[in-house]
């Protein structure tokens, strides 16, 4: 018994740990959702608006130039062609290797298994183990269902495609399983299935609800479950089990209760070096020495590599461990294949996104955060206000770690003081994996328009997503004013769709474009062009021609002293005023 238990013992960790962080992962992103949305609630003593100076005797004209997405512009700015690059860059990346991680762990399998290394089942076996590599790019692409689609049809093809020649050649036999036979043809099939059914295990971690904080939840929950098995073992030897006998007499319990107790001790006690590590991530985190992707990718990893040690163990004992290979054999390629990545992000400027939108949509907010996130920041850094709407989508190991701490308050906003730290510390670096990071600002009740403010003037492009809008949205109709305030117009970009309401939207624009303020850099210009892009049916069609947009205005800025910023898009103007 002592043996099964021992060969089944990591197989018992990873499910454990799996199902913990599941259920913890739930409970503690609600809490983290409630706890930011009270402290936003909280209105701190703030500071008075500044004054604002007189609005412009006779304002510009302003067209609004609305835009759907259609065919790309051209010629692509250099700016946008060199982020695109390093983005497909980084995605072969990530598949290299994944296919080294696949290859170590086939051989490992077939040297412990004594198997023959015959051409199609070597391959068929090495396709299986890199099914994983589906599950991060389609994460990498973020939840753009095209590239999905393309990712996981291009799999399937080629196991499909592994399966003929063995169907063709006559030498491989029907397989018995139990009373059935299957034929040569889906051999492969029935190979992937027993490859990938652990790869359902991944959900834990692929879960978007705790994508964000799951892998450092599984961390601590695994070190944890360890202390908890080694209870289960102290437990099973004849001298602890005659004392603890004892002390449930001696306490006038049932006997269950001191070996469960035992059990929940082992796993506080584990807590504590399971933290540990977390908080080393979170340190090499905040020392740009590794990126959350980069976190998330190498938990989906060594978790695989986890699982084929408990297989391996199975048959070779201790030296299952070696399965390890494989997950060393990932992180070398990772390293060496993300350096030129990094290097050129560090000598490319940082276009600087301002994501401001209307609250309360928590859904689409994430959709549309994630991918444009996913390509953006290859380009630059993300600026936003914190709300409930992405409070888990955005959170990163420090906040998850401050949170569990009780320090949230300390990353909050509430008067110019903290402003002004936080924009000091704003981390415009790139990562390891040249992408840039996303900045989030909470802010209390009372600060969060000053600091919009303060944005809205350190940001290449505004962006404003106004799905949803209606003139009842006074904060977003404050933000409108302070772009027209403060923000070169040709630098904002308004996202809307068939929820927006139109009429009201160009008429808070026209009032508030007519109550400009004198010092507004938009007051001296002849006639303005506001862009609005409409977006229906996709949204990843829509922030692709968004991405598009948006390269364009950080390429008119870069040559503002050459080019005029606004005319070069090819779309119907439509008067506001004039």
């Amino acid at each position: 018994m002592t043996s099964a238990v021992s060969q089944g013992a990591l197989a018992f960790i990873l499910l454990l740990a799996g199902v913990l962080t599941l259920v913890a992962g739930f409970v503690l992103v609600r809490l983290y959702r409630r706890a930011v949305d009270r402290a936003m609630r909280r209105r701190g003593a703030g500071e008075p608006p500044a004054a604002r100076p007189g609005p412009v005797a006779r304002p510009p004209g302003l067209e609004l130039q609305i835009d759907t997405p259609r065919e790309p512009i051209t010629p692509r700015p250099v700016l946008a062609r060199a982020a695109r690059r390093r983005f497909a860059q980084g995605a072969v990346v990530y598949s290299c290797a994944g296919l080294a991680h696949a290859a170590v762990g086939t051989l490992l399998l077939f040297l412990f298994a004594g198997l023959e290394f015959y051409p199609w089942r070597t391959a068929v076996v090495f396709w299986a183990q890199a099914w994983p590599v589906v599950l991060v790019l389609n994460l990498f692409w973020g939840p753009d269902r095209r590239w999905q689609a393309a990712t996981i049809a291009g799999y399937l093809l080629v196991l499909l495609l592994s399966s003929l020649p063995i169907a063709l050649s006559g030498e491989v036999g029907s397989l018995a399983i139990g009373s059935l036979a299957l034929p040569p043809i889906m051999q492969p099939l029935f190979i992937w299935l027993l490859t990938a059914a652990p790869s359902i295990f991944l959900m834990v971690l692929l879960n978007r609800r705790i994508r964000s904080i799951g892998p450092l939840l599984l961390v601590v929950m695994v070190i944890a479950v360890v202390g908890t098995h080694l209870a289960f073992l102290t437990v099973h030897a004849p001298a602890v089990q005659a004392l603890l006998v004892d002390l449930a007499l001696a306490l006038g319990v049932g006997v269950a209760v001191p070996f469960y107790a035992l059990h929940l001790l082992g796993f506080a006690l584990f807590l504590v070096p399971g933290w540990l590590v977390a908080d080393r991530l979170r340190r090499r985190y905040q020392e740009k020495r590794i990126s959350d992707q980069m976190i998330t990718f190498d938990a989906i990893w060594l978790l695989m590599a986890l699982i084929a040690c408990s297989r391996l163990a199975t048959e070779q004992g201790a030296l299952g461990w070696l399965g390890l290979l494989a997950f060393a054999a990932y992180r070398l390629v990772v390293t060496l294949g993300l350096r030129p990545l990094a290097r050129a992000a560090r000598t490319e400027p940082n276009a600087r996104l301002l994501l401001l939108r209307v609250f309360g949509a928590q859904r689409r907010s994430e959709r549309l955060f994630d991918l444009l996130g996913a390509r953006w920041r290859y380009r630059g850094s993300v600026q936003l206000i914190g709300g409930t709407d992405l409070a888990t989508t955005t959170l990163e190991p420090h906040e998850f770690l401050d949170f569990l701490s009780g320090r949230l308050a300390q990353n909050f906003i509430h008067d110019r003081q903290d402003l002004e730290s936080r924009l000091a510390a704003l981390d415009l670096r790139s990562d390891p994996d040249g992408r840039f990071r996303v900045n989030e600002f909470f802010c209390d009740g009372g600060a969060w328009q000053m600091t919009v403010a303060r944005l809205m003037g350190q940001s290449d492009v505004v962006l404003i997503d106004l799905r949803g809008f209606a003139s009842r949205n006074r904060g977003c109709i404050f933000e409108l004013q302070a772009l027209i305030d403060s923000v070169p117009i040709d630098r904002v970009i308004l996202l809307i769709d068939g929820s927006t309401e139109i009429a009201a939207l160009r008429g808070t624009l026209l009032e508030l474009w007519q109550g400009m303020s004198a010092a507004s850099p938009n007051a001296a210009r002849p006639r303005a062009t506001l862009q609005l892009l409409e977006v229906e049916g996709s949204t990843a069609a829509g922030v692709r021609r968004l991405l598009e947009l948006c390269d364009r205005v950080v390429a008119s800025a870069a040559l503002a002293t050459e080019t005029p910023a606004a005319g070069a898009l090819h779309a119907p103007a439509q008067p506001l005023a004039g």
